[in-house]
């Protein structure tokens, strides 16, 4: 029997074809893997982007809300005032360098993109919109993810993703018009009795000698000695037995430093000082505290001339602690019949403890010296009472006005500050300016622009500060009265200024036009024609409800963006009704838009909100004089408090 082996092995084809199919098993693989790293890669690359562009966005509108005032908004850049001067002024720029930057006062300039991604130059942008009185930004930043992974070129498109983003901050502040688009009347206040001025903080201001005026007072008796200048000139002349480090301490002008003396029991110490020579003293004055109560021998000032064997005291007892006392007033010292004035070269302090237990300190912390003839007063300082000016609804202070004195060879200058209705809060001043006779603009002071956010916590009062100077043969430089002109609205401090605006086609669509058309292409209103001319006039009534809201506190101002080419005009009117139509207001007469926010403050009436009268309606009228041109009214906005 035969037995046959089976040595059959695989032919080359069958090779081949094992091959081919192994191949292209492994190849699908390979594809599906490297998609699923690169789908990877390009979802990385778009969370980075938004990552980025939100955090960016959000600081951006965060500064932007929190700022005082607006300086200036480029296209790529925007310019915040802020009164807190470690932020001012904070500028936020999109630089050549694909980059989004911020800096807020004098601190380093900082990236807010990562070096992941780029926000691109050449497309990305601020654009400043005003919207009658609120102003806002709108923000345009094109981010790119492009140089996610460092390891693979970063022109590669599954490691590149971009996307515009948009967002839109406001100012929190009324802008640039706020007395225009929301006061309601300008007011006055004015300062011109005696009562007025004394209200306020007087230094060397006589408001007694001239009824109604305040003026710096012409002089005090007694001309004070420079005790400082004539130590300084010879340290001998001032002696003490005690503490004698700081026996000049007593004349140096401050009252937060003092000679100190303790007398124990039995014990004297004295403070000296020597004129040189005998002078005429009106009086001498002394602010002191005493550390327990003494007898009227314990605690002494004596005088002592040229040619006297001792010294003779022309003040003892106990003395108004912390307070000024002088020799001259029988209320502030206990003179032993010293008239004044009197000669003297030497004047002593003096504590003795006598017979008391415990040991007594003296602390001088002042000593004055004054000889006879008036003392002539250079320099004098008046300011207004807190909340004696302006109004918690406050919006812009416009201009200032004064009657005044002013010598020859004498200077009166004001200078201002915002304040609360306490002093619990005070802003900075403005530099000093005079008035020349023309009235001050108090606009042009950023110190005194007004925020929303200044509305809500009371910062809306007004303080003046009047300086006299003058050289010494001057006579007393005056203030008859003074008058600060400023905004006021009724907007309370709770108030939520709201915006709503009439633009695209299918607002317009919804109200009524007669002789009036809607343009195709922009959605504006325009006059229709006849033929090949247009009317001369047509209107457009917005629809019923379409504008306003239930509660509303009080319309404010009306801002319409138009065009009018020479010949035409555009004019508006408004009315109130409830939100069915059924129970309107009267028309208001038509008034233009001249560039100002055009008030509606006395639209919404008592009866109004009675009759639960919320909503508006605006009437356009649109004219013309020139058949072949029309004007154009693009957008209108309407602002109101809730």
């Amino acid at each position: 029997m035969k037995h046959y082996t089976n040595n059959r092995s695989f032919s080359l084809v069958e090779i081949i074809v094992y091959m081919g199919i192994v191949s292209t098993v492994l190849v699908s693989i390979s594809l599906i893997f490297i998609n699923v790293i690169f789908s990877q890669a390009k979802y990385q690359a778009m969370a980075l982007t938004n990552q980025n562009a939100r955090f960016i966005l959000e600081k951006i509108i965060r500064t932007v809300e929190n700022a005082d005032s607006v300086n200036s908004i480029t296209e790529k850049k925007i310019d915040l005032n802020f009164l807190d001067a470690n932020q001012n002024p904070t500028i936020i720029e999109i630089t050549s360098q694909n980059q989004i930057t911020i800096k807020e006062g004098a601190s380093d300039t900082i990236a807010l993109n990562s070096h992941w991604v780029a926000v691109d130059y050449a497309t990305s942008k601020f654009i400043q919109i005003n919207q009658g009185a609120i102003q806002a930004v709108k923000i345009e930043l094109k981010v790119k993810a492009s140089q996610y992974d460092t390891m693979v070129s970063p022109t590669r498109q599954e490691f590149t993703f971009e996307q515009t983003y948009y967002a839109t901050a406001q100012i929190n502040k009324f802008i640039q018009e706020p007395a225009t688009a929301l006061s309601l009347a300008d007011k006055t206040k004015s300062l011109s009795s005696q009562a007025d001025w004394e209200a306020g903080d007087r230094v060397n201001i006589d408001t007694t000698t001239s009824l109604g005026d305040m003026k710096m007072s012409s002089g005090a008796s007694g001309i004070k000695l420079d005790l400082l200048a004539m130590y300084n000139a010879d340290n001998n002349i001032v002696t003490a037995t005690t503490d004698s480090a700081n026996r000049s301490k007593t004349i140096d002008g401050s009252l937060t430093t003092a000679w100190v003396a303790t007398a124990d029991m039995q014990t004297t110490h004295t403070w000296i000082i020597d004129l040189g020579a005998n002078h005429t003293i009106a009086y001498v004055a002394i602010n002191s505290i005493i550390s327990a109560t003494v007898g009227m021998g314990n605690v002494q000032i004596s005088k002592k001339s040229d040619g006297d064997s001792s010294y003779i005291v022309i003040c003892h007892g106990s003395l108004a602690q912390g307070a000024w006392n002088k020799t001259d007033s029988s209320t502030e010292c206990n003179p032993p019949g010293i008239i004044h004035p009197f000669d003297a070269r030497y004047l002593k302090l003096s504590i003795n403890n006598g017979t008391l237990g415990m040991p007594v300190t003296w602390t001088v912390n002042e000593f004055e010296i004054y000889i006879t003839g008036v003392q002539t007063v250079l320099s004098a300082t008046h300011t207004s009472a807190i909340a004696q000016i302006g109004s918690a609804g406050a919006v812009q202070y416009k201009t200032f006005n004064a009657t005044e004195n002013e010598p020859d060879n004498a200077d009166i200058r004001y200078r201002f500050r915002r304040t609360k209705s306490s002093d619990s809060w005070t802003g900075s001043w403005t530099d000093y300016i005079d008035y020349t006779g023309s009235a001050i603009d108090l606009t042009s002071y950023s110190e005194l622009d007004i925020s929303k956010s200044d509305i809500n916590s009371g910062k809306t009062f007004l303080q003046v500060k009047t300086q006299f100077t003058r050289a010494t043969s001057a006579p007393d430089p005056s203030v008859s009265d003074y008058t600060v002109v400023y905004s006021e609205t009724q907007l309370s401090p709770s108030c939520s200024l709201t915006y709503q605006a009439l633009d695209p086609y299918d607002d317009w669509k919804d109200g009524a036009i007669s002789q009036t058309s809607l343009t195709a292409t922009t959605g504006s209103v325009v006059l229709d024609k006849q033929g090949s001319a247009y009317y001369s006039s047509g209107t457009h009534t917005s629809a019923q409800a379409q504008l306003g809201a239930d509660n509303i506190q009080r319309y404010c101002c009306f801002v319409p963006t138009e065009s009018k080419p020479a010949g035409t005009k555009i004019s508006y009117r408004f009315r109130v009704s409830t939100q069915n139509g059924n129970h309107f207001g009267d028309w208001t007469e038509y008034a233009e838009f001249t560039g100002s926010a055009i008030d509606l403050s006395a639209l919404l009436t008592a009866d109004d909100i009675s009759d639960n009268r919320f909503y508006i309606q605006v009437d356009a009228k649109l004219e013309t004089t020139d058949t072949t041109n029309t004007p154009e009214l693009k957008k209108y906005e309407l602002y109101y408090c809730k």
